[in-house]
């Protein structure tokens, strides 16, 4: 017969099958993405079944390509790595997380992002678990990046494929809004730190 035993730690089931020799283990690939405790193969199926609010667990080393994301959500790379693909536009808010040791990695491959007026919040990971090359983001109006809290903003500055007049990023813990008419980055001032003259 088949005997499974789940090694919840992991996430992964082991199979131990009765053969020539009984002590020999399958071991299955662990499912992509979790929802709590539902396990999904795709980013597809795990976004789909999603809901606002929802944490998206990365299961093992995967892929997340997707069409336009509306929603709200945390994304938790415990541990692993996960290849964020281009495809669609963001229009919701995606925090990414890594509730391991910092062992996950996100990656980005050569292409643009498209980030249509939403959220990507970075700022619990450092600049080590976020791995990308060229210019990455393409943005819209409305748009808030906020990368790993080691970052400094010549680096951030430097993955957009374009700016867009009032966007804003938050490197290094400061928040930026980009003028368009001066071509740069201009330090946010909080509303009660305003002086009245």
């Amino acid at each position: 017969g088949i005997y499974t035993v789940n090694l919840t730690a992991s996430r992964e089931t082991a199979q131990l099958t009765a053969d020539a020799d009984p002590t020999t283990f399958v071991v299955k690939e662990p499912p992509a993405f979790f929802i709590g405790e539902q396990p999904y193969d795709t980013w597809a199926d795990a976004y789909s079944a999603a809901k606002s609010g929802d944490t998206i667990t990365v299961g093992r080393d995967a892929e997340m390509t997707f069409g336009n994301v509306g929603l709200s959500i945390t994304l938790d790379l415990c541990g692993h790595t996960l290849q964020w693909n281009a495809g669609g536009w963001m229009f919701g808010k995606i925090t990414v997380i890594d509730s391991s040791a910092g062992d996950g990695v996100l990656t980005f491959a050569k292409n643009t992002r498209n980030v249509g007026g939403g959220t990507v919040d970075l700022s619990s990971l450092t600049s080590d678990q976020f791995v990308y090359s060229d210019a990455i983001w393409w943005t819209n109006a409305g748009t808030t990046i906020l990368f790993p809290a080691d970052m400094p903003l010549k680096t951030c500055n430097a993955m957009y494929a374009n700016k867009i007049d009032g966007e804003k990023l938050v490197a290094q813990g400061v928040s930026y809004i980009y003028n368009a008419t001066k071509g740069k980055w201009k330090r946010e001032i909080p509303l009660g730190l305003m002086i009245k003259v």
